[in-house]
């Protein structure tokens, strides 16, 4: 008898450590398969470098004008515009966000988007979201 609980208590062992490893290969998986996976966030933009000289942020501001679109079937959360902002005096990053799009949603922008560093050059734009809140 007690060797067959000695057997029973390792098979059991046995079955929760390859529990344990199915789980973490599952999570480890979904971690991937999620940081390739984005939601399609269209943009449809109009950007313009606007002269303001006021001499408060710079010279300039980027006037940013459009739509943005949920792509996916699915809600989209933490939706963002992101810019590289190159000026005069380095790189900025600065962001606009838009919270949560409904599956197919659109929505109208009419953003003013300015460097506390200095003259906007030039900008890469990025836009940015994820599936889950």
């Amino acid at each position: 008898m007690e060797a067959s609980n000695l057997d029973l208590l390792m098979k059991l062992e046995n079955a929760t450590q390859e529990l344990e490893s199915l789980q973490k290969n599952f999570t480890d998986s979904q971690n991937y398969i999620n940081s390739y996976l984005k939601p399609q966030i269209v943009t449809r933009l109009g950007l313009k470098l606007i002269d303001i000289n006021s001499g408060r942020y710079g010279d300039n501001l980027l006037w940013v004008t459009g739509r943005i679109q949920n792509m996916d079937n699915v809600t989209a959360y933490n939706v963002q515009l992101l810019f590289k902002l190159y000026t005069d005096n380095g790189t900025q990053v600065k962001q606009l966000v838009f919270g949560t799009l409904k599956p197919y949603e659109t929505i109208s922008i009419r953003r003013n988007v300015w460097s506390e560093i200095g003259t906007i050059e030039s900008w890469d734009l990025e836009p940015f979201a994820t599936y889950e809140p």
